[in-house]
């Protein structure tokens, strides 16, 4: 078993939304493609957190790093103190990166 934070999972769909939050109701700072590598840092209800938290640009309750869906700057969409951390449904990542995939 790998220690948390070091597991490095393979993206196995064509786009994958970074989230807000563990939610599709969250919003989303942007996509991966299929077999992008990331690392998990921690897995809560099937979804993954793949970054640390960091400053979300929150201007007027809303974030200006979310590009699609909910902006609000609030507990609920995993905005706290300004701050957002990065989530993708842990489904879509394999621990063996996919054949047809590119290596990125």
């Amino acid at each position: 078993e790998t220690a948390p934070g070091t597991e490095r999972l393979w993206v196995t769909t064509d786009r994958l939304h970074r989230r807000t939050c563990p939610s599709t109701e969250c919003g989303s700072v942007g996509r991966l493609a299929l077999g992008e590598g990331v690392t998990v840092r921690e897995i809560q209800n099937g979804w993954a957190r793949i970054s640390d938290s960091y400053d979300a640009a929150c201007r007027g309750g809303d974030s200006g790093m979310v590009e699609t869906g909910n902006a609000a700057c609030t507990p609920d969409n995993g905005i706290e103190g300004g701050r957002l951390a990065e989530w993708v449904s842990a489904s879509f990542l394999s621990s063996t990166p996919p054949a047809d995939a590119p290596r990125r």
